[in-house]
């Protein structure tokens, strides 16, 4: 994954400014890649970014059980119950 990260992220330099879902898509397959290479603390950074600036993201509820997996990753235990909790009230049950 080092290459795909890298790739990424020059891509979400050179097109910061831009907001298409493109970029959404972009932020989304960073996380993917950081937390499938075990970087937890920049999977969650990308995570919150991503759901942050595109609350409107069509997979925000994987977004957010992905953040959870990864914060209980990291040993943030707590944390990873408050993700769950908060994407299992949002669901349409």
């Amino acid at each position: 994954y080092p290459e795909t990260i890298k790739i990424y992220r020059e891509f979400l330099e050179k097109y910061s400014e831009y907001q298409g879902k493109e970029l959404e898509e972009v932020y989304y397959l960073l996380g993917q890649a950081y937390l499938r290479s075990e970087k937890y603390k920049q999977a969650e950074e990308v995570f919150y970014n991503l759901l942050f600036f595109f609350p409107g993201f069509e997979l925000a509820s994987e977004v957010k059980y992905y953040n959870a997996l990864n914060l209980f990753k990291e040993n943030k235990y707590e944390e990873a119950i408050v993700q769950l909790k908060d994407l299992i009230s949002e669901a349409e049950i």
